[in-house]
């Protein structure tokens, strides 16, 4: 990210900075310029992966002081460069008639400069990134570091941010990418944000530093506005940090130190009750060898549940396709623990769980292969030699139509009362359940003892399954060792807080390897069989020009050449996993003999 020394400082009220302001005036000039509103909104994913990243993402809408837009001036204009929220940008002026001068800016002036002399080489070399006074309404947008550190990467934005990929700056793009692949920036918060420039000048009126304040305000129950923070930047002139550094003492002397840990996103969020990083699907529960399994099994079903009903709004409202996968996994992970660890609960429960985990993913599958067929579009097109890739347009259109259908179907699939009954009544049985263990002879068995026996029953059955695949090279072998190494690895993970864990991450990585090579060969023969379909579908004979047809054609050969790679791996890939040593920290490790 590009480098902005950025200093600011908390104020505990408006009126704690107004004594700093008094104690400037002792010493220097203090010239007060014209205030700017501003609405400042914090966008992240719905998993908060900027923020875990150490990013926050905001954008300050200007209107209506300020519309900001890719704007070329007048021949005849005169051009006035100013600074707002650290954002260098273009303004044209017209000269004061009256007083033939150029008329006073609303934000803090860093120079005035005839329009004709700045070319755009030179508005680059300025560090300016927008000019203002269009109609074309545009959004500030900065990615910071979390506090406030100073590293940023400012842009201009044509519309409400939204996914990575539909940002115009190509810096910008490229670092959200990185963090957010395919999941949607989302408003996390907003606030008003009243700014207040000022200039420290000495007594012969020369400009020695900058300061911004900020104050994060929001509407009380009445509409009157309250305000949650008051913050102030420094901008100090180059060959004047030694007075930025004297105001510091000053405010420090006054007001203690800040919390270096502090930032106004934090602030705004608490306002709403909300706790950044709140929300994750990596499952994150810890138990103690002293529970039984029926306790285990409670708390997790409670967990996964509750991230199904989380991500049921996302998905309603189509957001991104993360909260369908994401209600998939804490799906996929439920029905393991019920089908892999047997007779915890009664048996028509368990029977009843079996099942509704069962329709709960039949009934979300094509609405996941689509999603996925989709996303891989960009890939599908990288496949394709450069003559045939607009033919790959009808396809995507006719999925992406029938996307649309599958996802009404979906919703009404959530909405139904069988899902609604499941969520709802699942919490209190569950509940129960952490109390009397089901009322079951394994339920009140210590978690160690089933924990052990489970995963070394699915551990060896896959050394069963992958020694046959690797005899056979059976793609349906294939298939099935891969489901086997999902539903070991998602009880891996749901134990792992109950054995060491460097030998748990051990053990966790040997099956995660593994099932990364199955992954791929099974993905590239799925994508085989659904263009497979696509094409021999006579239906289909009539919606696709023949050239689209090639181009489903040319990728199956495509993903045939990637399976048979893919595959190349697997033996050498399955033969470590199977080795005596990996076998033996299995053994050690569940306290299994033989």
């Amino acid at each position: 990210m590009k480098k902005k020394p950025l200093i600011q400082r908390d104020f505990p009220s408006n009126r704690s900075f107004t004594r700093f302001l008094d104690r400037i005036k002792d010493q220097y000039e203090l010239e007060a310029k014209p205030k700017l509103s501003l609405q400042r909104r914090y966008y992240d994913t719905f998993d908060w992966r900027l923020y875990r990243n150490g990013y926050v993402f905001e954008t300050d809408d200007l209107k209506p002081q300020a519309r900001i837009s890719q704007h070329q001036p007048a021949a005849d204009a005169n051009l006035l460069m100013y600074r707002t929220c650290g954002i260098p940008v273009l303004q044209e002026q017209k000269p004061d008639a009256a007083k033939g001068r150029i008329p006073s800016d609303r934000f803090d002036v860093a120079s005035i400069m005839p329009g004709p002399s700045i070319s755009p080489e030179s508005q680059r070399s300025l560090g300016v990134v927008a000019t203002a006074g269009d109609e074309k309404c545009g959004l500030v947008s900065r990615l910071r570091t979390f506090g406030m550190r100073g590293d940023q990467i400012t842009a201009i934005l044509r519309q409400e941010p939204d996914f990575a990929q539909n940002f115009d700056q190509s810096e910008l793009r490229k670092f959200l990418t990185q963090f957010l692949a395919m999941r949607r920036l989302l408003c996390q918060g907003e606030a008003r944000v009243s700014v207040e420039p000022f200039e420290v000048m000495d007594k012969g009126g020369k400009v020695l530093l900058r300061l911004e304040l900020e104050k994060y305000q929001r509407t009380d129950r009445i509409g009157r506005y309250r305000t949650l923070l008051v913050n102030c930047r420094f901008n100090p002139l180059k060959g004047y940090y030694n007075i930025c550094s004297h105001l510091l003492d000053l405010i420090d002397a006054d007001i203690g130190r800040p919390d270096i840990n502090g930032d106004p996103l934090l602030v705004i969020l608490s306002a709403d009750n909300k706790l950044p990083g709140s929300y994750t699907s990596k499952f994150n529960l810890n138990f103690n060898p002293e529970m039984t399994i029926g306790q285990v099994l409670a708390q997790t079903l409670m967990f996964h549940i509750d991230v199904m009903v989380k991500n049921l709004p996302g998905i309603r409202d189509d957001l991104d396709a993360e909260f369908l996968h994401d209600l998939r996994i804490a799906n996929r992970r439920s029905r393991t623990l019920v089908t892999q660890i047997k007779r915890v609960l009664p048996p028509a429960k368990e029977k009843y769980y079996r099942e509704i985990f069962s329709w709960l993913s039949n009934e979300t599958s094509e609405h996941r292969d689509l999603d996925v067929f989709l996303l891989d579009i960009p890939k599908h097109l990288a496949m394709l030699p450069a003559t045939m890739r607009d033919n790959l347009e009808p396809l995507r259109a006719a999925l992406a139509e029938r996307r649309n259908k599958v996802h009404k179907r979906l919703v009404q699939v959530l909405d139904s009362e069988k899902f609604r009954g499941f969520s709802s009544a699942s919490r209190a049985y569950l509940t129960a359940g952490l109390r009397d263990h089901f009322q079951t002879a394994i339920g009140s068995q210590p978690v160690l003892t089933t924990a052990n026996q489970v995963i070394l029953r699915v551990y060896q059955k896959m050394l069963k399954q992958g020694a046959l695949a690797s005899r056979s090279g059976d793609r349906d072998a294939l298939h099935a060792l891969r489901k086997t190494a999902k539903k070991l690895r998602y009880l891996l993970e749901t134990f792992r807080s109950l054995y060491p864990q460097q030998d748990m991450e051990n053990v966790i990585m040997h099956c995660r390897k593994l099932q990364n090579i199955l992954g791929r060969i099974v993905d590239f023969r799925v994508q085989q069989n659904y263009l497979q379909g696509l094409a021999d579908d006579a239906g289909n004979a009539a919606v696709f020009p023949p050239a689209t047809v090639a181009c489903i054609r040319y990728l199956i050969d495509a993903y045939n050449e990637l399976e048979g790679e893919a595959y190349t791996k697997f033996a050498g890939r399955f033969e470590h996993f199977s080795e005596p040593g990996v076998r033996e920290q299995f053994k050690l490790l569940f306290k299994v003999i033989g």
